[in-house]
């Protein structure tokens, strides 16, 4: 049967996130926010994914004008944490808690009322210097990176922020700035160039999962096709499954297999299709339709099933591996063809991401989109990411 696709637009607002790159000093800098008086006045709380092994301590929050006065929470180099809190000299906070951090893995960070949390877990608590004078602290606040020296960050996504219970959503589609509840203006900054576009492009980004539903629409006069850096063998006993819209009948297209090898999937101008695995797995007249189509291929017991559209499976016996490097592609031929979703070996490839040239699965594989297109990242924003 003919897939079905709900195509009117999520009523679900789109999330974002902010990825920061240590190699670029990205930063997101909160100022003009109440003043601290004294350690309990001190208000705090962030939500993140730590991305990238580090070398060094580096800071993931800071306040302060150097290491003489400062609020601080480092990263150390196992992956644990220290959290300083230092006026005039003196270190009146001074906490080396073991967490060993896990990259991938959300992690929210909250001080409040003179204790710290992770994942609403106490910590640490700092009650006995609660009184301590900190408003020589009172510069602008760094996420990721230090208040006091350039860079000195981490490979970090950034989802929400907290400062004196007023709360940062982070969900701006697009410039350095965003905006608080209470209407504080914070800033992205970075040493990239080109920074406007590079935040754009690269530090905002969709959170997977959420937001509008996106296809990837790939032009053939263009070259656009998918790829993956290194070839997906299709295991024994599992299946891939592409989602896709046929325009027309005009020409043959092709679906994922090795580009200029023994493995590939054609979609024919009469509606038949073929595997080609061994020998040639063959799909009849008529199964494709122009329009929304469902293409399964699935292995068991050394046989290849394959069906279009939920129906009949045809098969072919062999011993043989499918292997997948290429989308929408054959012999250095692309052709044009719509890509809402697939599957390979149970990982989805959702295609959600709402920007950039790269696009990622369940389970963590990165591909990408290619294109001959003059400014290809502006091309693949503007023609290739759609939503459906």
């Amino acid at each position: 049967m003919k897939r079905n696709r709900l195509l009117l637009p999520s009523t679900k607002p789109t999330e974002k996130k902010r990825v920061l790159t240590s190699a670029n000093a990205d930063s997101l800098i909160a100022n003009s926010i109440p003043v601290w008086s004294t350690i309990n006045d001190i208000d705090f709380e962030f939500t993140f994914v730590f991305n990238q092994s580090t070398s060094n301590f580096n800071s993931i929050f800071s306040r302060g004008d150097g290491n003489l006065n400062r609020i601080e929470i480092q990263i150390t180099t196992n992956l644990d944490l220290g959290l300083r809190i230092a006026v005039g000299g003196v270190a009146h906070v001074a906490e080396n808690i073991n967490l060993n951090l896990v990259e991938g893995v959300q992690y929210t960070f909250k001080y409040f009322q003179s204790k710290f949390y992770v994942n609403g877990v106490e910590e640490a608590d700092n009650s006995a210097a609660s009184s301590i004078d900190v408003s020589s602290l009172n510069q602008d606040i760094y996420f990721n990176g230090k208040s006091y020296v350039a860079a000195n960050g981490l490979d970090l996504s950034f989802f929400s922020l907290g400062i004196n219970g007023e709360t940062f959503g982070l969900n701006e589609g697009n410039g350095s700035s965003f905006k608080g509840s209470n209407g504080t203006i914070g800033t992205t900054e970075t040493s990239a160039s080109n920074p406007e576009n590079y935040i754009d492009q690269t530090v905002i980004q969709e959170i997977y999962g959420t937001g509008v539903q996106r296809k990837r629409v790939l032009t053939g006069a263009n070259g656009d096709y998918l790829s993956f850096p290194s070839t997906i063998q299709m295991n024994k006993g599992s299946e891939i499954v592409f989602n896709f819209n046929l325009p027309d009948f005009s020409v043959q297209r092709f679906l994922g297999g090795l580009d200029g090898a023994a493995n590939f999937i054609v979609l024919q101008t009469d509606g038949a299709a073929f595997v080609k695995v061994g020998t040639a797995l063959n799909i009849p007249t008529g199964e494709l339709v122009i329009g929304d189509n469902s293409f399964k291929l699935r292995e068991s017991g050394g046989t290849y099933y394959a069906s279009v559209n939920g129906g009949t499976e045809y098969t072919e016996a062999t011993n043989n591996f499918y292997n997948i490097d290429v989308i929408s592609r054959r012999s250095g031929s692309s052709r044009d063809l719509i890509i809402y979703d697939f599957s390979i070996n149970g990982e989805q490839f959702s295609l959600n991401e709402g920007n950039g040239s790269t696009f990622k699965g369940s389970l963590g594989t990165i591909g990408t989109v290619e294109t001959s297109a003059s400014n290809p990242e502006n091309y693949i924003n503007q023609n290739v990411i759609k939503p459906i």
